[in-house]
């Protein structure tokens, strides 16, 4: 009987252990995805203005 319980415990720990590593998965990768985001918006923003930068010393 105290063996069973044993197991048990440690059955329910790993399982818990399992969840709180998928979580953590989960928020690195949506981190990741996020920063990913920002720096593409970044170098779009940057590519955007230097072209109307140019296009606007062409006109003066």
């Amino acid at each position: 009987m105290g063996i069973f319980v044993i197991t048990y415990k440690s059955e329910r720990y790993v399982r818990h252990y399992y969840q709180a590593l998928r979580l953590q998965l989960v928020i690195k990768t949506a981190y990741i995805s996020l920063v990913f985001l920002f720096a593409v918006m970044i170098i779009t923003i940057t590519r955007i203005y230097l072209s109307l930068h140019q296009l606007t010393a062409i006109n003066i």
